[in-house]
């Protein structure tokens, strides 16, 4: 993918904006991206950049052009049940753990190999961990990208060289933050068993049919209660 840097100058995937920062610092880890901050004499003079993929402004500053440019290796930590939540979503099998400069198609492909799906995405996977906290990205569930956070590491600039892990509760006040908070850099991620919805015509059926076909396949052995099967 193109961008979202042309040599000094910053232009999002929209092509909406031309921006050109007083400086632009690639980081390259989370020690780099907190230095970065740190060495802005100048209060909220540091935008962060994720991929690119927003029609906002926020990318405008005089000041540090920030890009998240490091993706660690994603980690896979254990699931668990949220009695707060819908009834579909209260046990989660897993929480990746991954970097805020990670796309979404990385958490995607990570969960994918680990037979995990990620909630509340859309159709497009490039943007930026990150980026997509910060501007509540919009997916297909009702529900949304960050509806699915266990919690963040961020840094909010307060005290010099110090990152602060937020937890569920406390991270809810990041998101969709547009950067107002500070930096985050790096996001625990709930996912869940992925299934695999299989679909075969072989013929005119009727409404009454595939209802008894899909009610057969849910209530199948639990070997194959992840595959719903509808001939």
């Amino acid at each position: 993918s193109r961008g979202p840097y042309f040599g000094s100058t910053l232009i999002p995937w929209a092509s909406n904006a031309v921006v050109r920062p007083g400086k632009i610092v690639r980081a390259c880890t989370e020690a780099e991206a907190i230095a970065a901050v740190d060495a802005e004499p100048e209060s909220g003079s540091v935008r962060v950049v994720g991929s690119g993929h927003s029609f906002s402004a926020i990318y405008e500053t005089r000041g540090t052009s920030l890009y998240l440019d490091w993706c660690d290796t994603p980690l896979l930590l254990p699931g668990d049940t949220d009695s707060t939540e819908e009834d579909e979503l209260k046990t989660y099998n897993g929480v990746v753990r991954i970097s805020a400069g990670c796309s979404i198609a990385t958490l995607v492909n990570f969960a994918g190999e680990n037979n995990l799906e990620v909630r509340g995405i859309g159709g497009v996977h490039a943007q930026s961990i990150g980026g997509s906290i910060g501007t509540s990205l919009h997916g297909v569930d009702a529900w949304g990208f960050a509806r699915f956070i266990e919690g963040l590491e961020v840094y909010p600039g307060g005290t010099p060289g110090v990152a602060n892990t937020k937890n569920r509760i406390d991270s809810m006040e990041w998101w969709s933050s547009l950067g107002r908070r500070g930096i985050v850099l790096r996001a625990d991620i709930r996912v869940f068993a992925a299934q695999t919805v299989h679909r075969e015509t072989t013929g005119r059926a009727s409404t009454a049919a595939v209802v008894e076909a899909t009610r057969a396949a849910a209530s199948s052995a639990t070997a194959d209660a992840d595959t719903i099967g509808v001939t």
